[in-house]
């Protein structure tokens, strides 16, 4: 084609896909924050019962050893689907030029090769949890750690503190930041899907 017709490329689709499901997070993050925010004002009293319910650890290595085939099966194909999505958009010439410049190609490309390297992953993960589960016991020693936020490193105990303190202290306050917080991002995804 030449310089004059223009061609829909593999970045601008990446940009329209990020301009369509930014409004969605944003809503979802609003959403987040006026529940959290109508909590704080209408319980002020029950935060430190929630705390102490979101630091207990949760395990869910039963269920999905239970049901490993379903879950093997669930990451095997999405990741699948995923990089059929992927590789058909490579197959199609989607290599154009935006006007954003080297920078923002080299970003897509960089963001192409690890969205290639994590469905590889979930592949492999996902024929180990369908094919033979019990090979992840050994990873699960080393990377299932919890991390209390209560119990943060000396570095960083001072700021999370102060923050703890203060919800602690003004729920109330917090709750209204909250509020104010996700109508925000509400208004702000309303007005990304009319522009």
């Amino acid at each position: 084609m030449g310089r004059g017709v223009r061609e829909i490329g593999y970045m601008e689709k990446m940009a329209e896909l990020l301009f369509m499901i930014l409004p969605a997070l944003l809503a979802a993050a609003g959403l987040t924050g006026l529940g959290l925010g109508a909590a704080l004002l209408m319980f002020p009293d029950q935060i430190g019962k929630w705390g102490k319910r979101l630091e207990t650890p949760f395990t869910s290595e039963r269920f999905i050893y239970r049901h490993n085939r379903f879950f093997g099966l669930f990451l095997l194909a999405g990741g699948a689907f995923a990089l059929l999505k992927i590789g058909a958009s490579i197959a199609a010439g989607y290599r154009a030029h935006l006007a954003g410049g080297p920078v923002f190609e080299s970003l897509m490309d960089a963001s192409l090769i690890f969205l290639l390297l994590g469905n590889l992953g979930a592949m492999m993960i996902g024929a180990i949890v369908w094919i033979r589960p019990s090979h992840l016991k050994g990873w699960e020693i080393h990377v299932n750690h919890w991390v209390s936020t209560r119990r943060s490193p000396p570095d960083q105990a001072p700021l999370a503190s102060r923050i703890d303190r203060h919800v602690l202290v003004f729920p109330r306050t917090a709750g209204a930041f909250f509020i104010l917080a996700g109508l925000y991002l509400l208004a702000s995804a309303t007005m990304m899907n009319f522009a």
